[in-house]
C-alpha cells in the first residue's frame, strides 16, 4: 500500500508539472497577468482528486475556488455580500449572445476567465485520468513536449 501510495504522488506531481509546463508560458504569449491563480487552481484539483473526497464535496469546492478567484481578479465586492454573484450572472447572461452569434472579440476578461477555470478543470480530470488510472502517460508527454517546442 505504501509503494502505491507514493507512486500516485508521484504521478500527481508529474500531472501538476505537465500542467504547468502549458501554464507558465502563458504570461508572455498572451496577455494573462494572473497564472499564478491558474496554476493554484489545477494544484487545488489535484489535491482534492488525491485526497478521495466525495464528488459533491469536491465540486463544490472547486466552484468556491472559482468563484472566489473571479471576484478578486475582476468584481472587488466583498465575498460574503455575494453582490458578485449577480454581476456574474448578468456576464454569463450577456455572452450567450455573444457565443450564439459568433463575436469572439467581443467576450469580456470575465467570461473567458470563467471558461479557462472550467477548460483547466477538465485537463485536470483527463490528465489525472490518464496518468493515474489508465497508466498512460506518454500521450501528454509528447503533447506538452510538442507545445514547448511551438513555443
Amino acid at each position: 500500500m505504501k509503494k502505491e501510495l507514493i507512486h500516485t504522488i508521484v504521478l500527481s506531481l508529474f500531472a501538476f508539472w505537465l500542467l504547468w509546463e502549458w501554464l507558465a508560458p502563458l504570461k508572455t504569449v498572451s496577455d494573462t497577468k494572473n497564472v499564478d491563480v491558474f496554476i493554484g487552481f489545477v494544484a487545488f484539483c489535484l489535491l482534492l482528486s488525491f485526497w478521495r473526497i466525495p464528488r459533491w464535496v469536491t465540486v463544490s469546492c472547486k466552484l468556491l475556488y472559482i468563484f472566489y478567484a473571479l471576484n478578486a481578479l475582476f468584481f472587488h465586492v466583498p465575498f460574503l455580500s455575494f453582490r458578485w454573484l449577480s454581476l456574474l450572472v448578468q456576464e454569463v447572461v450577456a455572452h450567450i449572445t455573444i457565443i450564439r452569434h459568433f463575436r469572439w472579440p467581443e467576450m469580456t476578461n470575465v467570461f473567458r476567465s470563467l471558461l479557462f477555470f472550467l477548460l483547466l478543470w477538465m485537463m485536470v480530470y483527463l490528465v489525472r485520468d490518464w496518468l493515474l488510472l489508465r497508466k498512460k502517460i506518454w500521450l501528454f508527454y509528447a503533447i506538452t513536449v510538442l507545445y514547448i517546442t511551438v513555443l
